[in-house]
């Protein structure tokens, strides 16, 4: 069993994963996006790359955004976020991951954080309409980049169909002109036994 919660559902909702070993923090998260994303809580970094393991194997989707603090047991925030990168998802827009908090100097903790492969940065104690906002910007830069992605590839197969049907049109034409070989040979084999 793993120690991943689905707080709140629907299927229609964004998915986030908040990865925080502070079960106030927690809650805060939950009381803050609720309403508008499905969220799942990862109490270390061990549990969330398994959480994301699983998913990965299953085939299910991947969160939308991933919120991560920094020091937890086991496994930092950096550590996470690099395995995440490496292993799940190495794009920013698919997969965004916003490091939450409080460690001073805070210029050097987002240095750092970036450098770890995280998108953005919250720091703690965090105020949730920042938080909300930080989301809501991840999720629409997700979803423009889907669409794009989306949009390259029905360009790709648009192409594909496209180049298959020029090659099936080359082999008709192939076919055609091995049969009116066939019976221009034919006629003259014909009229040669006429003549004969």
């Amino acid at each position: 069993s793993t120690t991943v919660q689905k707080l709140a559902s629907s299927a229609e909702k964004p998915l986030v994963l908040s990865v925080d070993d502070d079960e106030v923090n927690q809650e805060v998260v939950k009381g803050a996006l609720q309403d508008m994303c499905t969220i799942f809580c990862a109490m270390d970094g061990m549990s969330a790359l398994k959480f994301l393991e699983e998913r990965s194997k299953a085939q299910e989707r991947l969160p939308d955004v991933v919120l991560l603090d920094i020091q937890m047991p086991g496994m930092t925030g950096y550590e996470v976020s690099e395995e995440i990168r490496k292993t799940f998802e190495a794009a920013h827009a698919c997969l965004p991951i916003i490091m939450v908090s409080a460690r001073a100097p805070m210029e050097d903790t987002m240095i750092k954080g970036y450098e770890s492969g995280t998108s953005d940065f919250l720091p703690k104690p965090f105020n949730t309409r920042v938080l909300r906002h930080k989301v809501s910007v991840a999720l629409e830069i997700g979803k423009e980049s889907g669409s794009m992605v989306g949009a390259s590839l029905l360009l790709k197969e648009a192409a594909e169909r496209i180049q298959e049907a020029e090659l099936r049109a080359a082999q008709a034409e192939k076919t055609l002109s091995e049969r009116q070989q066939q019976m221009q040979q034919q006629q003259q084999q014909q009229q040669q036994q006429q003549q004969q």
